[in-house]
């Protein structure tokens, strides 16, 4: 099958099959899988359980993310070791740190907004800091 989206072709017959999947249920006709292009891309096909087909192309992370969930054994195949996971590290002993603290601890000075760092994308965003700079550019506005 080969189907064009936003001017790249994506072709089942020459691109190479990573790893498939199915609804295991007799009423179920749905089914996926990856696929990844002679040049790195990569884009899943999946047919839904009224059996319409959809290609769709992913990022890399996207790829990433789509292996952890259906096929786990070859995320290192393709994306490289992971790093070994670790304990974490008491609060006295701790460096600072791009992460998010969870639950947010209170703040100290009631008036004080909490600091909050919700992810996109894993990307951290502090909240306290953006209203700081909003209203620093809203006062040098005025």
């Amino acid at each position: 099958m080969r189907k064009i989206i936003k001017g790249k072709a994506y072709d089942t017959d020459k691109a190479e099959l990573v790893a498939s999947g199915s609804h295991v249920h007799e009423l179920s006709d749905a089914w996926w899988s990856l696929y990844r292009t002679s040049v790195g891309a990569w884009f899943e096909v999946a047919a839904g359980h009224d059996g319409v087909m959809e290609f769709q192309p992913f990022t890399d992370g996207e790829a990433r993310c789509w292996l952890e969930r259906h096929a786990n054994h070859l995320v290192e195949r393709y994306f490289g070791e992971a790093p070994e996971a670790s304990a974490l590290v008491p609060k006295e002993t701790e460096t600072k740190s791009s992460e998010p603290e969870y639950p947010p601890q209170a703040a100290k000075n009631p008036t004080e907004l909490v600091t909050l760092k919700p992810t996109l994308w894993g990307m951290s965003i502090d909240l306290k800091e953006l209203w700081r700079r909003f209203c620093a550019w809203r006062e040098n506005r005025k």
